[in-house]
């Protein structure tokens, strides 16, 4: 489970990465403003803005998400 939790904490950022220019692309065809130009200045950003917390903003449930499928996958 410490390996798995690594994991996750490694691709986590990319993940918040995504869903915040995907979540941006839904408000620019509302009439939002864009904010974010590619990636890396999501990672900056947020890295600015909301430091180490942003970056790994929903680590634990996905840790918990994660492990419980391995548990439930080591049972069968």
């Amino acid at each position: 489970m410490i390996v798995i939790s690594g994991q996750v904490t490694v691709s986590n950022p990319a993940e918040v990465a995504k869903t915040r220019l995907q979540l941006q692309g839904e408000l620019v065809r509302g009439g939002g403003r864009k904010v974010y130009n590619n990636v890396l200045d999501v990672f900056a950003k947020t890295w600015r803005n909301e430091g180490i917390r942003g970056v790994q903003r929903g680590l634990s449930p996905a840790v918990r998400l994660t492990c419980g499928r391995t548990e439930a996958n080591r049972v069968r």
